[in-house]
């Protein structure tokens, strides 16, 4: 019998998977997928009974993507209290049927590095890991070798974290918000326009009197005020402009940021050499600092795990027991045989007819659209590119991770005027921002300064200069693209797509980007592609190879229909309520206190309201069901 294992991640991007003995990635789900939050704190609640809707009826493991020993929160000692009192209901509850046979912890930065080395297909390895912080370190190295995993060292993030640096400088730009983090790959794309006339500035901030770097006046909670003394108070946002000074801050601090990772690469080298290097955590997202990476020739080969944020700490953590049982019944060199590198990351949810889910929701709703045709070949859908037109492709599984990467995209071609109509009529990003390429993997040392595939998005590539011509759409002003590679096996359709594109332009390359609108998640089910196609300025979605059109007008009451239809969903994906039955009076109120909400009052029969005020408030960020029984 297949043995699979369950990891489950609660901070921001939570999420649950499932791997089996082989390692091979079964599901991943993200919560912002299903409540509609971007990067989203609300525990995966949602994602998990998607995965108990499954056939899967049991776990060997079930693994949490932390470290109960260093997290003293108030919430595991309330937690810990709660399962000595009826804690068979909750997990009835929360897990139905499903059983499994041991329940494990992994720590933040472990889950990191599982994720990077064990879908990474290299025999050894060094494994980097570096974010914003894990349960106290920021900075962590590893060893891999077959079938385990050991750390070198980590740096704490209480004397160093390069992630939150770049996150303070960030707000500092003039992105301050709940969740910093969502902004920091603008910084990176900002940095293009400048020089870094101020790396010699913040260094001279960081350095230690030993070796090494700290925080400005050694502390973390000085450091916003500390580069407001060097820089001044933060900068107004770049909406549609950016100063000279802006961009060279960004420049700077992004030329520090590389600095830094490759100063550190090179110290461990010298008393750990390696050759191959897998890189996770936050800052494995500036595909920038990759690409400076690769360029050092510090190492031969490199991983970068396609889910290097908090979204990859829940396979992680399967990951993690996953090695270590098969490990444990197997030799290392078996174990070793039986991985193999992540191919896709199309594991995500899956409608299971999207076409007769389309023709439910036209006949249903009412949607003011049409079929234009049911067989839609790759070269009509090439021509309508080459035509100038956006088209939004909905197939398959949903891909996982924050890159849209062929089953829920919105393609069009790779011009200068394609892409400003992407972003005027439905991306409505800051103008200075790139937009990426995916080009046909065999062609692409033709057209960028390596050959090498890059299935994921993970690292940016220079453009040959006498192959921009053509594909200035997704080219940045310094010449560079964050590259997606397709071949014919890992996406059939949407690489028959591009070819028959290269077939009416020359270029084997269009642009790509996520299916939705600004700010807001990739869609996941059809429902949602339907309401965004119709919400912005989409001109044909094909669901598999059925194209949908607008009807030429929308009706006043259509819109508002719509109005309402979106109303509602905003305000389910934030309307958080529990359902809760029989349980014992004891339970209910050790329920309600740890999920934050003391002064919430259950009664048994049926009866409802919302809750939705006293989440907005901020009194909790659990994830619970859309129902209520309460006075």
């Amino acid at each position: 019998m297949v043995q699979y294992h369950l990891g489950i991640y609660a901070g921001h991007d939570t999420g649950v998977a499932v791997v089996d003995e082989n390692l091979d990635i079964v599901h991943l789900f993200e919560e912002e997928r299903f409540n509609g939050e971007k990067m989203t704190y609300f525990n995966p609640y949602f994602a998990l009974k998607e995965i108990i809707r499954l056939p899967l009826k049991h776990f060997k493991t079930i693994t949490f993507g932390f470290n109960p020993d260093e997290v003293q929160a108030d919430f595991l000692k309330k937690f810990v209290r709660f399962q000595k009192i009826r804690s068979e209901e909750i997990l009835e509850y929360l897990f139905g049927k499903v059983t499994w046979d041991e329940v494990c912890f992994a720590g933040h930065h472990d889950c990191h590095a599982a994720g990077a080395f064990f879908p990474s297909n290299f025999d050894s390895a060094l494994i980097m890991v570096a974010d914003g912080t894990g349960e106290s370190e920021s900075t962590s190295f590893y060893e891999g070798k077959d079938h385990a995993i050991s750390r070198i060292s980590s740096e704490r993030t209480n004397d160093f974290s390069l992630g939150i640096l770049y996150q303070y400088f960030t707000e500092w730009l003039g992105y301050r918000t709940h969740n910093t983090s969502q902004h920091c790959g603008k910084i990176m794309g900002l940095a293009s326009y400048g020089k870094p006339v101020y790396r010699e500035r913040i260094l001279e901030m960081l350095r230690s009197e030993g070796a090494g770097y700290r925080w400005p006046g050694g502390s973390l909670l000085e450091t916003r005020g500390k580069i407001a003394e060097a820089f001044g108070g933060p900068r107004p946002r770049p909406v549609n402009s950016f100063s000279r000074e802006q961009a060279d801050v960004a420049c700077s601090i992004q030329t520090v940021l590389e600095e830094i990772i490759l100063e550190k690469l090179g110290a461990v080298r010298e008393m750990h050499p390696f050759q191959n290097l897998c890189f996770s955590g936050g800052v494995a997202m500036n595909s920038l600092l990759n690409y400076r990476i690769l360029q050092s020739g510090i190492c031969d080969d490199i991983f970068v795990q396609p889910l290097s944020s908090d979204r990859g700490i829940a396979l992680g953590a399967a990951l993690a027991s996953a090695a270590r049982f098969s490990s444990s019944r197997s030799s290392a060199s078996r174990f070793s045989a039986s991985r193999r590198k992540i191919q896709n990351v199309y594991a995500g949810y899956g409608e299971i007819s999207p076409q007769a889910e389309l023709d439910r929701l036209i006949r249903e709703y009412d949607f003011p659209v049409f079929v234009e045709s049911r067989e839609a070949s790759p070269k009509e859908i090439a021509g309508f590119l080459d035509a100038g037109q956006i088209l939004a492709l909905f197939q398959g599984k949903q891909e996982i991770g924050p890159r849209a990467l062929g089953n829920r995209s919105i393609m069009a071609a790779p011009t200068v005027a394609s892409r400003d109509r992407t972003n005027e009529r439905i991306k409505y990003r800051e103008p200075w921002r790139p937009f990426a390429p995916t080009i046909m993997e065999e062609e692409v040392g033709h057209y960028f300064d390596r050959f090498r595939a890059e299935p994921f998005m993970s690292v940016i590539y220079g453009v040959l200069p006498d192959k921009i011509k053509g594909m200035e759409g997704v080219t940045h002003v310094d010449g560079t693209a964050r590259l997606q590679t397709v071949s014919e096996k890992q996406n059939p359709v949407f690489y028959e797509i591009i070819k028959e594109y290269k077939k009416l332009s020359g270029i084997p390359v269009i642009l790509n980007t996520s299916f939705n609108i600004n700010a807001q998640p990739i869609i996941r089910t059809v429902y949602d592609a339907v309401l965004t196609f119709l919400c912005c300025g989409i001109d044909g979605l094909l669901i598999e190879n059925t194209l949908v059109r607008k009807k030429e007008s929308l009706p006043r009451d259509c819109l508002n229909r719509l109005d309402r239809i979106l109303a509602e969903v905003t305000r389910d994906a934030r309307s958080i309520a529990l359902q809760i039955l029989d349980y014992s009076e004891e339970t209910r109120k050790l329920l309600s206190e740890l999920l934050g909400c003391p002064s919430i009052r259950f009664r048994k029969r049926y009866g409802s309201k919302p809750i939705s005020r006293c989440f907005i408030k901020g009194h909790t960020k659990m994830s619970w069901d859309i129902i209520s029984h309460m006075t």
